[in-house]
């Protein structure tokens, strides 16, 4: 952070490692940001405009500290280097593996994330990887994208139990071991998957693309309210998602719920992490990322339309009245030639 209070890239000139208290404190903001640290690990706040430095042990309930409202990370095209178990079955779907992770790539990761089953057969000598939905442009979509990347065959079949919902099918136990290769957590239950690091490394114009088809497929954009939300059984997915949004500057908020998912016949209830975007933040998302659903991409655009202020209450500089009442005082103005409300100054 320079003098400015703005956060930079720099180099790191001095590290250094203590040992660590018994005791810990944990900290959690109104936003769901959250972080353990020693007793006299220090915290920026501010007061009357000064930004000074507060041990943990001090900070009280309720006390606003600094937090970054971007991001700015040193990122390049992410190679990939590995390679896979190739199979000699006679009638295999044989996969062209790609050699970097581009946008196209992203986005298919993207609905591999979402609402997906990747996995192989109890022998291991078969594998499926499906992508369920109920939108055909995101099910195109995913259909062309594995064609294109993968050269495999592919296919879309209705559910029969829920004729409404459509699977895009590929057989390939070669595709089933890439996406294992670029992340283990791909083929496991869904309370254990986050973002693989070959996306978090990725350029914003190639991450953008995979959160977009993240929330294609599993995100809600509100049409009658400022707020687009996803939920996960994974703690750590949504926690990967909250910080790198910060990337393109849009700002987040955790929250939890209990439910069930609804692709399961047994109706298990279990905690989930909601991440919500809301207010001001969501013409930042329109911006920067959008939705490849035409429905969902028009909800968004509807409720930036509607007739209502913007919420801000989650960004905000705090504890500046004394300063505000200050500059007022001295430019000879009056609390109404101010302009913004008056307990802000008063």
């Amino acid at each position: 952070m320079n003098l400015d209070i703005k956060s930079r890239v720099g180099i790191v000139n001095k590290v250094w490692r203590r040992n660590s208290t018994e005791q810990l404190y944990k900290i959690t903001t109104r936003t769901g940001n959250e972080i353990t640290v020693t007793p006299t690990h220090p915290m920026f706040v501010t007061n009357g405009g000064i930004v000074t430095s507060k041990i943990t042990e001090k900070l009280k309930e309720g006390e606003f500290i600094a937090a970054p409202r971007i991001i700015k990370v040193n990122t390049e095209i992410q190679k990939i280097d590995f390679e896979i178990e190739r199979t000699k079955a006679r009638n295999a779907n044989h996969i062209i593996v790609p050699e970097f992770v581009t946008s196209e790539l992203a986005r298919f990761l993207g609905y591999m994330i979402s609402d997906s089953y990747i996995g192989y057969n109890k022998n291991k000598t078969s594998g499926t990887t499906k992508f369920t939905n109920s939108n055909d442009v995101l099910l195109n979509d995913c259909l062309n994208l594995a064609k294109g990347l993968f050269n495999v065959r592919a296919q879309i079949k209705p559910r029969k139990e829920r004729p409404t919902n459509k699977d895009v099918i590929i057989n390939s136990i070669e595709l089933v071991r890439f996406l294992e290769k670029i992340d283990p957590t791909l083929i496991q239950r869904a309370k254990f998957k986050h973002i693989p690091n070959l996306i978090q490394k990725s350029p914003n114009n190639i991450l953008k693309e995979f959160i977009k088809s993240l929330y294609d497929g599993e995100g809600f954009a509100a049409r009658n309210k400022r707020a687009i939300l996803i939920s996960s059984a994974s703690s750590e997915l949504i926690y990967d998602l909250k910080t790198l949004l910060l990337r393109f500057g849009i700002i987040s908020q955790v929250g939890t719920t209990i439910g069930y998912a609804r692709n399961t016949e047994k109706k298990i209830k279990r905690k989930y992490w909601i991440l919500t975007i809301s207010g001001k933040e969501i013409k930042k998302y329109n911006k920067s990322i959008g939705f490849t659903s035409l429905q969902k991409q028009e909800n968004l655009v509807h409720s930036i339309n509607l007739d209502k202020i913007f919420n801000t209450n989650i960004d905000v500089v705090p504890n500046i009245f004394t300063l505000f009442k200050t500059v007022r005082k001295l430019l000879r103005l009056t609390q109404f030639e101010m302009g913004v409300p008056r307990t802000t100054y008063q």
